[in-house]
This record gives structure tokens, C-alpha cells and sequence, in this order.
């Protein structure tokens, strides 16, 4: 239990350094989280007896946020929407999702790392991977989930770039640049940055379209959490979703049904950003050894989805714009 608490008080030291760099660089406070526990481990900054406990604080991390994930959801979007953007961001969560999967194993990766991918790149990036990572206690796993959450941060922010570059090319309007913007770049954050900075009217559709991707994090945790327990199969049931995976859905009731004041609301939103570094703090303590060299195949993988996507949504927004 000592040990644990040193380990603990080591990663909010961590997790605070973390936040400070984020500002000077201008990057997410959880991406910095995970670059800065990676660095770590692999410097010999943290003993091995240290290193024993990041797991336990892992679980915990991811399990709290999931939880605190339910908070983030906004079913106000879906009749905004309609149902012709409803039925299209639909098909983007599951024909990436599926051609993630597929095409991983194509690359030689593993089944759990080609999930996150695909996971990351069709939802909400480095939050449904982290949720999605719940579901997989193996220490390889969660190092395939912090890989991913690497490889789909910096994927999302060379979009930041090449998204206001193409939809100058295009000429494209209002909200035809918002459907390019929200419905390809996997981070709320980036879609934020990157739909504002050209223009309140693309920033707002954009923010739309990137909250309707978000709404499927339940759907996609419910079936993960049903039928793919670590090769259990179907019959596993509701036996084995976590209880955190109860707490995200009473979370999101409540969020959605009760008048809970906008501060407090914010404050929830806040705190899950907060414990999501933590999680990845941990996530990048365990990024070690020779796994890191998958990171170069699930880049070929994510950035093939993150372009198919791009493109598929480019020709819609001429065409059809």
C-alpha cells in the first residue's frame, strides 16, 4: 500500500509537469501525459518497484474515467442533426470501424491495437480508445491502447494543417468545411481549434457533426463490453461489463435528464478531461521495450483510415455540397 501511494503521488507529479508542457507547446494536456510517462519509463526515471504499481493505478484511472465519460455526451445533438447527417456519421463509425479492424490484421497487428485504431479514428480519438481500453486489463493491451492514443493524437493534429489547407483549395462553404472538419479529425479538440479558426459558422457545424460521432461511444462500449470480452464470445453476457460501464450510462442520464446547473455540468466535463491525463500519465509508463516498434504499422494504419475518410468526405462536399 506504501508503495502504492508513492506511485501515485510519482504520476501526479507527472501529470503536473505534463500540464505546464501542454501549454508551452501548445498540445492536449493528456497527449502531453503520455509522451512525458513514455520518456520517462524509458529513461529509468521510475524503479521497478514504482513501475508494479502503474497497472493497478491504470484500471483505476481508465475505470473513473469512463465513468466521468457519460458527462461528456450531449443528447441535444441528435435532433439538430437530422436524419440524412445522422445516417452518414453512422456509416463513417461503421465503415471505418470495420475497415480498421480488417485492414490491421492485413498489417500484422494485433487484434486489440487494430481496435483502438479503428476505434479512435471512426469516434472520438484518444477518449474511446482510453474507455475502449477498460475492456482489456492485459499490460500489452493497455500498451497497444497507449500506442494508439500516440499514433491518433498525431495523426489529428497533422489534420490541423491539412484540413484549412484543402477546403481553401475547394472553396468549399460553410457546411460543406464543417462536415470535413467534424466528421474526419478524430479529437473534439482539434475539431475545435481547427472549425473555429476558419470561421464561427464552420466551427459550429463542425462541433455538430463531431458530437454526433461522439454519441456512438455508448453503442460501441455496449457491444465491446458484450461480445468481445477477451474471446469469452457472446454468451459472456452482461456478466462481464465492468461496473464502471454502468456508471458511464447513469452518468449520461443524468447529464441528459436532470437539470443539473451549467457550472457543476462544466466542472464534470472538466474533471473527466483531468482524470483522462492521469490514465494516459500511466498508459505511457508502460509504453517500453520492443512494442513501441508497432507504432509504425498502426501509423500506416491510422493515417490510411484518417485519408480514406478525408477523401470519402471531400468528394461528398464537392459533389453533392
Amino acid at each position: 500500500m506504501r508503495e502504492l501511494v508513492r506511485s501515485l503521488w510519482r504520476v501526479l507529479g507527472l501529470w503536473f509537469f505534463a500540464y505546464w508542457l501542454a501549454k508551452l507547446f501548445a498540445i492536449t494536456w493528456p497527449v502531453a501525459c503520455l509522451g512525458i510517462g513514455c520518456l520517462a519509463v524509458n529513461s529509468r526515471c521510475f524503479s521497478p518497484r514504482t513501475l508494479q504499481q502503474i497497472p493497478s493505478l491504470a484500471t483505476f484511472f481508465l475505470s473513473l474515467f469512463m465513468t466521468l465519460l457519460g458527462f461528456q455526451i450531449n443528447l441535444q445533438a441528435v435532433p439538430k442533426l437530422g436524419f440524412l447527417a445522422l445516417l452518414l456519421i453512422l456509416g463513417i463509425v461503421v465503415g471505418i470501424s470495420l475497415l480498421g479492424i480488417l485492414s490491421g490484421k492485413k498489417l500484422g497487428l494485433s487484434s486489440e491495437i487494430s481496435l483502438f485504431i479503428a476505434l479512435g479514428s471512426a469516434i472520438c480519438g484518444a477518449s474511446a480508445i482510453a474507455a475502449a481500453a477498460v475492456f482489456f486489463p492485459e499490460e500489452r493491451a493497455r500498451q497497444e491502447a497507449g500506442i494508439s492514443i500516440g499514433v491518433i493524437s498525431g495523426i489529428g493534429m497533422l489534420g490541423i494543417f491539412v484540413l484549412p489547407w484543402l477546403i481553401k483549395q475547394w472553396d468549399l462553404g460553410p457546411t460543406e468545411a464543417g462536415l470535413l472538419v467534424g466528421g474526419s479529425l478524430q479529437s473534439l479538440a482539434h475539431v475545435f481549434i481547427t472549425g473555429f479558426n476558419l470561421g464561427p459558422e464552420v466551427g459550429s457545424y463542425a462541433a455538430l457533426i463531431k458530437m454526433g460521432r461522439v454519441l456512438f461511444i455508448a453503442p460501441a462500449l455496449l457491444i465491446l463490453g458484450l461480445w468481445g470480452e477477451h474471446g469469452k464470445g457472446s454468451s459472456a453476457g452482461w456478466r462481464f461489463l465492468p461496473r464502471c460501464f454502468y456508471g458511464f450510462l447513469l452518468a449520461l442520464l443524468v447529464a441528459n435528464s436532470l437539470p443539473i446547473p451549467g457550472g457543476v455540468l462544466t466542472g464534470l466535463r472538466i474533471s473527466s478531461d483531468m482524470v483522462m491525463a492521469l490514465a494516459l500519465a500511466c498508459l505511457g509508463l508502460q509504453l517500453q521495450g520492443p512494442l513501441l516498434l508497432h507504432a509504425v504499422r498502426a501509423f500506416v494504419l491510422g493515417l490510411g483510415l484518417f485519408t480514406g475518410l478525408l477523401s470519402g468526405l471531400l468528394l461528398l462536399a464537392i459533389f453533392f455540397g
